[in-house]
């Protein structure tokens, strides 16, 4: 998969984003009154962390975004892709156990409509990006966060 640059930083535990987990993603209403942007908060079975979203530079993005998380669709979500030195990504499947005994365990997260390319930010580390096909506009529910500066490979012309 190739994937477009998304909307900000995530405040995270790099020890978190070593290991593949499920998590249940929600909106933190008290910190979303004190800052600007909204930030998703991620708790997985290893912890949580914080994500800030960035509507100015990517605002369907954003929209889209919110709209799995508040929907409840990544409740039970796993990180499905765990590519040390590069990114940790999640948001295309569910688990009802929090261990793994087989792939029939794995159920397939609905996607939404597809969402236009908003490259505004690098794909610089600890930020987040939602992955999406080698076509441009093609972005749904996938979405990964960036290990190492992906700038250069996962950037308009990148070659991943």
């Amino acid at each position: 998969m190739r994937f477009d640059a998304f909307v900000s930083r995530v405040r995270h535990n790099k020890r978190l984003l070593q290991r593949r987990r499920s998590f249940h993603a929600e909106r933190l209403e008290s910190r979303e009154m004190l800052a600007a942007d909204p930030i998703v908060t991620v708790n997985t079975n290893y912890g949580s962390f914080q994500i800030e979203l960035l509507p100015e530079a990517a605002p369907q993005t954003v929209a889209n975004f919110l709209s799995y998380v508040d929907s409840g669709a990544y409740t039970n979500s796993i990180f499905h892709r765990s590519v040390p030195g590069f990114v940790e990504q999640s948001g295309g499947f569910t688990s009802a156990s929090p261990t793994f005994s087989s792939t029939s365990q794995f159920t397939t997260i609905p996607t939404n409509a597809p969402i236009p390319l908003e490259y505004n930010l690098p794909n610089v580390v600890g930020s987040v990006a939602m992955a999406r096909t080698y076509v441009p506009n093609s972005a749904t529910d996938q979405w990964f966060v960036n290990l190492i500066d992906n700038s250069s490979t996962l950037g308009p012309g990148g070659s991943s």
